[in-house]
């Protein structure tokens, strides 16, 4: 996180960046962030929620494709994680995620 004012103390910038974590967790769309090979890094709470599983329940060693249903593993294998190789972003795209209990989530 970059913070605008870099006289602020510690204690500030823990406040604020404990504020911008309940945010994320909060907002009204699913979040995630993975590292460069898929592994998941931060999900927030309404992705959990919708994904059926409970804010400490996520395998701690689950990637990207992991959530992804059969078909949505293949394209990203095949098409997406090459692209974000190469060009660093991906645009437009419609995956949908595995919920626990198997059923899909668009």
């Amino acid at each position: 996180m970059h913070l605008l004012n870099p006289s602020l103390s510690e204690a500030t910038s823990a406040q604020i960046e404990e504020h911008a974590r309940r945010f994320v967790d909060n907002a009204p769309c699913g979040y995630l962030i993975t590292d460069r090979d898929g592994k998941l890094l931060m999900i927030n709470e309404m992705l959990l929620e919708w994904l059926q599983y409970g804010p400490e329940e996520m395998p701690a060693d689950t990637s990207f494709p992991d959530l992804l249903t059969p078909a949505g593993r293949i394209y990203y294998d095949t098409h997406l994680f090459p692209l974000l190789k190469l060009q660093g972003r991906v645009r437009e795209i419609s995956l949908s995620f595995l919920r626990r209990d198997g059923s899909e989530l668009p």
